[in-house]
């Protein structure tokens, strides 16, 4: 039986952004967080700017988990988002 991200993780909003190369879906940009409230408009363009620099030719493919969590961290600062 498959366990849930609810379940195992507490998640309660996920944004997803789909991450498109060529117009071929290659891969998504995840964020969640573990209560319900939804993204900002100024969250949600930080999110796809991740995404889009990912895909960059200047960027390496494979981000590990302490880039990861900058990247939750950046969408949670009120600074990044001023």
């Amino acid at each position: 039986m498959f366990v849930t991200a609810a379940e195992l993780g507490g998640i309660r909003t996920v944004l997803n952004v789909p991450m498109l190369k060529e117009n071929k879906l290659v891969g998504a940009f995840i964020v969640s967080r573990q209560e319900v409230r939804p993204f900002t408009d100024k969250q949600i363009e930080l999110a796809k700017n991740f995404a889009a620099q990912a895909l960059s030719d200047d960027v390496p493919i494979a981000l590990g988990r302490d880039e990861g969590w900058n990247c939750a961290q950046l969408l949670r600062s009120p600074a990044a988002l001023a």
